[in-house]
């Protein structure tokens, strides 16, 4: 398998190999598309994003392209991937492996000490991965548990200063953070489950989220000003319809929220502050997130809701987005030609809403397909487990019946003809399931035992019954 990039010296590439670049990911990544550095300058410090040049390798319209265009995206399925380039390009070539040479498209943006950005310069350059990271082995060295080298550590120090104060200036604008685990799957040989996990956000991964998030934004700010056409990420304030529903919805927990044109992003964070490891918690913010917009891609720059952001793109994951490669095209475009010409791009002004439809399409089907997926083994799993009792908590309550979500992230039901102690009556208007002669309610958000009885994988459904 080719592991070289060839000739480096052409293009007007920036040689940024001598810099202290890594990774952090995942334990079970292979394409590794951004790498991070941090400088320390006169004003703050100097802040290297460096994202895998794909546009070198993957020219518009050759057939490598076009079926990468027909996919859209890497979809992550438990146990394998279905990648949007051929693992040549995404687990090798363009991948920023560790101690191998790499194109890239370099970010250098200058903060302050107190979290300001400076400024900004985009540029392609070759770099060269010191060190792959995963998560966890970053926060055992910010704990200091582990070592990793004088300079490395120093660096990560520094990062993490910069990442706080990122992370605060978001709040302070009213980003909404979402504290939803994601369910880490683990495979046999044979393909059935073998371990189900929960993985918690840490520093590390805030670290560089943290930075993914300013990139994109400094690229979409600098594509607005200067009136590039380009693709962003939009998300749009939710319809009065939804927050209405949300508004009725969280009325019975103690909250309100103001009339729909001053609702901010802000009042939203205010509640899942306040909910914070309370057992409303899940419930109350699977809610919200439902009343929101989807994110979609767009060549309207409406800024991005949710992230309180004014101008945002995708553009930091070109191995596993056909967006990300889309903005790397137009950037590149504006590093190597003239501003005036990209500006009057027919190209980019013609293919823009098409393509802006097309990949919001295709994301969908993508995280469709990975959630169904995630659900029927999490289903194949619990199969063994019928007759067991298990803590949940309830998720939906209707007239038929209530929801019950358990820690795994399974959702099934216990049917209200199957509530037998009572005659059950659906309140629409507080979401309670309440009993006529005995007065026992079901609400949600509460913790309910519940006993497994039934798991139906071509139906895709789970049955419950209350535990005694």
């Amino acid at each position: 398998m080719r592991d070289d990039i060839g000739d480096i010296s052409a293009g007007g590439r920036k040689d940024l190999r001598g810099l202290n670049c890594f990774t952090i990911d995942p334990e079970s990544s292979k394409d590794f598309d951004d790498a991070v550095s941090i400088e320390k300058i006169q004003k703050g410090y100097r802040l290297g994003v460096h994202i895998a040049d794909v546009s070198h390798f993957v020219k518009e319209g050759t057939a490598i392209d076009k079926e990468a265009a027909e996919r859209g995206t890497s979809t992550y399925l438990p146990g394998r991937v279905i990648p949007m380039l051929p693992e040549a390009l995404s687990n090798n070539i363009c991948s920023l492996r560790p101690g191998k040479d790499r194109m890239a498209v370099t970010v250098f943006i200058d903060i302050s000490q107190s979290g300001e950005v400076l400024g900004h310069e985009f540029f392609k350059s070759v770099i060269k991965n010191k060190r792959r990271f995963t998560y966890g082995e970053v926060d055992r060295i910010l704990k200091g548990s582990k070592d990793a080298g004088k300079e490395t550590n120093k660096d990560l120090e520094r990062m993490v200063s910069i990442a706080k104060k990122l992370r605060k200036k978001r709040e302070k604008r009213g980003s909404i953070d979402f504290e939803f685990p994601e369910l880490d799957i683990k495979l046999k040989s044979d393909g059935t489950v073998d371990e189900i996990a929960r993985v918690q956000r840490t520093m590390s991964h805030r670290l560089i989220e943290e930075f993914m998030i300013l990139s994109n934004e400094v690229v979409a700010g600098f594509m607005s000003r200067h009136k590039i056409p380009s693709l962003y990420r939009l998300h749009e304030k939710p319809s009065p319809e939804k927050l209405e529903a949300f508004r009725n919805f969280i009325q019975p927990f103690g909250f309100t929220l103001p009339k729909d044109k001053e609702v901010t992003p802000g009042h939203l964070q205010a509640i899942l502050d306040s909910i914070r490891d309370s057992k409303e918690e899940v419930v109350i913010s699977t809610m919200m997130l439902r009343s929101l917009q989807k994110a979609v891609y767009s060549r309207e720059d409406g800024g991005h809701f949710a992230l309180a952001s004014e101008h945002y793109t995708h553009f930091t994951s070109p191995i596993r987005r056909y967006p990300d490669l889309i903005v790397h095209r137009i950037l590149t475009d504006v590093i190597e030609k003239d501003i005036g010409e990209v500006k009057e791009s027919k190209r980019y002004k013609e293919k823009l809403k098409e393509w802006g439809d097309m990949f919001s399409s295709k994301e969908q089907n993508s995280v469709s397909a990975e959630r169904e997926a995630q659900e029927l083994k999490l289903m194949e799993y619990m199969q063994d487990r019928v007759g067991e009792t298990f803590e949940g908590i309830i998720s939906g309550t209707t007239s038929f019946g209530i929801f019950i979500e358990l820690p795994d992230g399974l959702e099934g039901l216990i049917h209200v003809r199957e509530m037998k102690d009572d005659y059950y009556i659906f309140n629409e208007d507080n979401m309670v399931l309440k009993g006529r002669r005995k007065g026992k309610r079901f609400k949600l958000g509460e913790s309910v035992k519940v006993k497994l009885v039934k798991v139906d994988l071509q139906k895709r459904q789970v049955d419950f019954l209350p535990a005694k």
